[in-house]
């Protein structure tokens, strides 16, 4: 097994090289979808392996974080840190839990950053707040931006539907709620 510093040059390789490739692969894929004299047919062999690239991707970040993370998980510090690369001035309101599960903590982290992502990318957001609690039944998990607006179930795309599976995948539910005001996404997770 590799020691820890290969662990990371492995991740940087990977983040450097095949996840900015596949990234860059799935861009020109959505510029051939956009062009209006694409044929329909096309169009679905595109989508299908618009699909794929999404997928690979998923995977080669997932596995970038293992690698990254050899060393139990903790989940606020990393909520944390990711938070304040993309929104520095963010603060978390937490009540530390020690029974968030290993898988529970990075599927809850997976989508925590995937909903500041998305705030960051797509909803004009200056400014998120993060609230997590943790009861004797459940975790909760609140994150809401001052943005546009816009996402939610009526508009699911790859990123939301992928929000909910991973929830579902944990035991969990999610509720979005979103107006020209903002999104606030909660995540509810069971105490197993």
């Amino acid at each position: 097994m590799p020691n820890n510093a290969e662990r990371v040059r492995l991740a940087q390789e990977l983040h450097d090289g095949i996840a900015q490739d596949l990234v860059a692969f799935g861009y020109s894929i959505d510029l051939l979808l956009g062009k209006a004299d694409t044929p329909i047919n096309t169009r679905k062999d595109l989508r299908t392996l618009r699909f794929g690239i999404t997928d690979l991707i998923t995977k080669v970040r997932d596995e970038i974080f293992t690698l990254r993370n050899s060393a139990p998980l903790d989940f606020l510090d990393s909520l944390q840190t990711i938070a304040h690369e993309i929104f520095p001035n963010t603060t978390i309101a937490a009540t530390k839990s020690t029974s968030l599960t290993h898988t529970q903590a990075f599927e809850l982290l997976r989508i925590a950053t995937e909903v500041i992502r998305n705030s960051s990318r797509h909803s004009g957001a200056t400014h998120i707040e993060i609230d997590f609690e943790s009861t004797q039944t459940q975790h909760m998990l609140r994150i809401a931006d001052n943005g546009n607006g816009g996402a939610g179930p009526n508009r699911i795309g790859y990123g939301i539907a992928g929000l909910y599976e991973r929830a579902e995948s944990i035991g969990g539910t999610i509720t979005i709620a979103t107006d020209a005001t903002g999104t606030t996404v909660e995540v509810f997770i069971p105490v197993i």
